[in-house]
C-alpha cells in the first residue's frame, strides 16, 4: 500500500469536484497536505456564507480503483428562507448535532475551483466562486519519474566580449534538458539544467560557428511565506557550469565552475497554469559587480495539457563577466525558449 501512496500523484485538472454531501465524516488516510481557503476579494459574494477556518487537511479515499485526495469544508450559512447548494445543483446538508454545513470536494490540481449558490423560494440566488489552494498536492494519476524532466528549444542572441579579441555579435538556436522534483510536503526540492547552442544564424565581424553551454545543478527550499495565497517563494543554493568553444577562432574559454545562489517564486494563475520568476547571482572569484559576476532573470509560463504535460514558455536574459587566464570575458545571452515536458 505504501508504494502505491508514492506513485499517487495529482493531475492537472479542471474545477473542484464537489461529492454528495454526507452526514459522517468520510473515511480515509490522513496525509501531510493542506488545502488554503481562498475567497474572491472582488466579485460576486454570498455574504452570509462563513467559514470559520481556512486550512483543511486532505484525505487520500478510495474511489474505485483509485485513491483521491479529498477535503472536508465545514461553513456556516444563516439566511432565513434561502438552501445553500453545491455547483452540482445538490442541496448542501447540516451535521447532525451541529449548525455547521459540510461540502466534501476532490482536488484535482493545485487550484481548484468551487461555486456554491444560494436560493429562495421565490427564485432568487447569489453564487460564488470559491478555491482550493492545495499546491503540495501533486497528480491523482500513476505517472513515471520521468515525466519531471522536460526539454526546450529556442532562439539566442549573444554577445561574447574579451580582451585581445574584440566583440563578438552571435545569433542561433538553443536547445536544452532539465529536471525538477514534483513539488510535495517536502520543502526541498531539486532543479537540474543544462542548456547549449547548436546552431549559428549570423555572427559579426567574423564568420564563426561557437558553442555555448551553461548548466547548474540546484536545492530550493521553499519559505514558509503567504501560504495561504496562489504564491510560493523559494531560496536556491547550487552551482553553476560555463564553457564557450570557439572551434578554432581566438577566443573561448573551458570548464568554468562557479557558486550560485537564487531567488524564485511561483504564482499559481488558475487550475492550469502558472508564472515563475527567477534572479539567480553567480559570485565569481575576486567577487564584485563590475568585473567578476553573473546575473540570470528568467520568466516562465508554464500550462498542463489534456496529456497531463507541461508546455512552457520563457524568456532567460544572463549577464556573465569574469577573468580567465589573464583576459576579461563578457557574455550577455538573451533567449525565448519552447518547453515540453517529457
Amino acid at each position: 500500500m505504501l508504494s502505491l501512496f508514492l506513485q499517487l500523484f495529482l493531475i492537472f485538472g479542471f474545477a473542484a469536484e464537489p461529492t454528495p454531501p454526507q452526514e459522517s465524516p468520510v473515511r480515509g488516510r490522513p496525509m501531510p497536505w493542506v488545502a488554503h481557503l481562498l475567497r474572491q476579494q472582488e466579485g460576486q459574494k454570498i455574504s452570509e456564507l462563513s467559514f470559520p477556518q481556512e486550512r483543511f487537511p486532505v484525505l487520500l479515499v478510495p474511489q474505485k480503483n483509485d485513491l483521491r485526495p479529498l477535503v472536508e469544508l465545514r461553513l456556516q450559512f444563516e439566511k432565513p428562507g434561502w438552501e445553500l447548494y453545491n455547483q452540482n445543483g445538490k442541496k448542501v446538508k447540516k451535521l447532525k448535532n451541529s449548525n455547521l454545513f459540510v461540502v466534501f470536494a476532490f482536488l484535482n490540481s493545485q487550484v481548484n475551483e468551487l461555486v456554491l449558490v444560494a436560493k429562495n423560494t421565490e427564485g432568487e440566488s447569489r453564487s460564488e466562486k470559491i478555491y482550493l489552494f492545495a499546491p503540495e498536492v501533486q497528480e491523482f494519476e500513476i505517472v513515471s519519474p520521468w515525466s519531471s524532466i522536460y526539454a526546450n528549444v529556442g532562439l539566442s542572441y549573444m554577445t561574447y566580449e574579451q580582451s585581445r579579441f574584440g566583440v563578438l555579435v552571435w545569433k542561433g538556436a538553443n536547445v536544452g534538458i532539465g529536471y525538477d522534483t514534483l513539488e510535495n510536503s517536502n520543502p526541498i526540492d531539486y532543479h537540474l539544467f543544462a542548456r547549449m547552442t547548436v546552431l549559428s544564424f549570423q555572427t559579426q565581424p567574423i564568420a564563426a560557428n561557437p558553442q555555448y553551454i551553461n548548466a547548474h545543478a540546484h536545492v530550493s527550499y521553499r519559505l514558509p511565506w503567504s501560504e495561504n495565497t496562489r504564491w510560493r517563494y523559494y531560496a536556491t543554493l547550487g552551482g553553476g557550469y560555463f564553457n564557450l568553444n570557439s572551434f578554432g577562432s581566438d577566443f573561448g574559454f573551458s570548464g568554468l565552475f562557479a557558486p550560485q545562489l537564487a531567488f524564485r517564486a511561483k504564482h499559481f494563475v488558475t487550475t492550469k497554469s502558472s508564472f515563475l520568476y527567477d534572479i539567480k547571482l553567480t559570485p565569481f572569484q575576486n567577487f564584485d559587480l563590475g568585473n567578476s559576476r553573473g546575473f540570470e532573470l528568467n520568466w516562465t509560463w508554464s500550462k498542463v495539457l489534456k496529456s497531463s504535460r507541461r508546455q512552457d514558455v520563457s524568456i532567460k536574459y544572463d549577464n556573465t563577466r569574469f577573468q580567465t587566464g589573464g583576459l576579461q570575458v563578457g557574455i550577455e545571452f538573451i533567449s525565448l525558449n519552447i518547453g515540453y515536458s517529457l
